[in-house]
């Protein structure tokens, strides 16, 4: 048996997501602290690295498809399953494994793990799933047992990890104070990025077909009901010219809101730029961000745009309320209105827009920090 301490986990289908990627640079920062890591996985990303094995799990013919986005419930249970045999089967092979959940479904699969070997489960709380599944109207039968998964973690959980405060009183809330002295605060920090505005306002200038003068108000995610991109598009008909909306991302949603944007008259106000390797760059090069999420855990591409000293409006959810302190920075979630009013106040008023940056800026401060030496402390201390 193998006895040095080693980190298993899993995450089914590897996609540019904010809680994917912070995965897996916890997996390599693991991995560069000499801890060996074993990743179970359909699809993983590119984890190329001595300490890290993957533990490819194909999925039957039934099941396969190339979007993961297109799986099916049968998938889903099936890999409920299999991913919970190999990482048993892992652990028990292993007496000082701790296993990784970096959500809540990916710990799901590890509870066998932590129930027949008694190995320490850490699991990372990135988002109110609880909520999320609420916003998604996610069937009720389905809700029901989400909430019986989520009470037993909070039984068998060795510690949270949570990326705001809120999110860990949420958890007191629906599992109770036995799981308080569990939780432990890690945040995001600041990505490292030093960008050429100059170089990417060409490029800016270039997907959007803008010459300037041009006001370009950027906002990227997975387009989905949660991320609330439609009211963005229903404060944009309010904003004068010359602004000029940028969503860079993808999702379900993503049709639905073209579809809008021609309904609204303002289509070629409107730059649908998809999925880009890019992204932090493209927003670096704008001259303001929104985040008009409904749910949120701590949105790295809010962190991204204040790395980049951009200035930033953001809806008035629980985490960011944490992460932008000034209230007159951030609207409600149903009131397109007042996003119209701030942006536009963004682009004809400079001392105010100058007053946002500076703010932005000294938030960012708060963000910088090493976070790679942290996560590692949180998984194995």
């Amino acid at each position: 048996m193998d006895t040095q301490p080693r980190v298993i986990t899993t995450y089914a289908w590897f996609r540019p997501t904010g809680a994917a990627r912070r995965l897996r640079r916890a997996v390599l920062a693991l991995a560069n602290a000499g801890i060996p890591v074993d990743y179970v996985a359909v699809q993983p990303p590119e984890l190329n690295h001595p300490r890290v094995t993957v533990h490819l799990i194909r999925p039957p013919r039934l099941f396969a498809s190339s979007d993961p986005g297109k799986r099916s419930p049968g998938f889903w249970l099936w890999y409920a399953i299999a991913g919970s045999v190999k990482c048993a089967r892992l652990a028990a092979r292993a007496p000082g494994a701790r296993l990784m959940g970096f959500t809540f479904s990916a710990a799901f699969t590890l509870l066998p793990a932590r129930m027949f070997t008694r190995r320490p489960l850490v699991v990372f709380v990135r988002s109110d799933e609880l909520l999320e599944n609420v916003i998604k109207q996610v069937a009720w039968p389905l809700r029901m047992a989400f909430r019986m998964f989520v009470a037993l973690l909070g039984r068998c959980a060795t510690r949270f990890v949570t990326v705001h405060r809120q999110l860990g009183n949420r958890l007191v809330e629906a599992l109770g104070e036995r799981v308080r002295n569990k939780i432990v605060l890690l945040p995001n920090d600041l990505p490292a990025i030093t960008p050429d505005r100059s170089k990417y306002r060409v490029e800016l200038l270039r997907i959007t077909r803008r010459t300037e003068p041009v006001f370009l108000v950027a906002s990227t995610a997975r387009f989905e009901r949660r991320k609330n991109a439609r009211l963005l598009l229903d404060a944009l008909k309010d904003v004068p010219a010359p602004a000029h909306l940028v969503l860079i991302g993808g999702g379900p949603e993503g049709p639905a809101l073209e579809q809008q944007a021609a309904s609204l008259g303002i289509r070629d106000r409107v730059t649908f730029a998809g999925w880009r390797d890019d992204a932090a760059d493209l927003v670096s090069a704008a001259d303001l961000y929104v985040q008009p999420s409904l749910a949120e855990g701590m949105s790295n591409s809010v962190l991204e745009a204040l790395a980049a000293g951009l200035p930033c409006i953001v809806s008035d959810i629980p985490v960011h309320r944490d992460v932008i302190e000034e209230a007159e920075l951030r609207f409600p979630t149903d009131n397109p209105r007042e996003v119209a009013r701030l942006v536009t106040r963004m682009m004809q008023d400079d001392s105010f827009r100058n007053k946002a940056a500076d703010a932005c800026r000294k938030t960012a401060d708060r963000y910088r920090f090493d976070w790679d030496t942290e996560v590692v402390r949180k998984i194995m201390d």
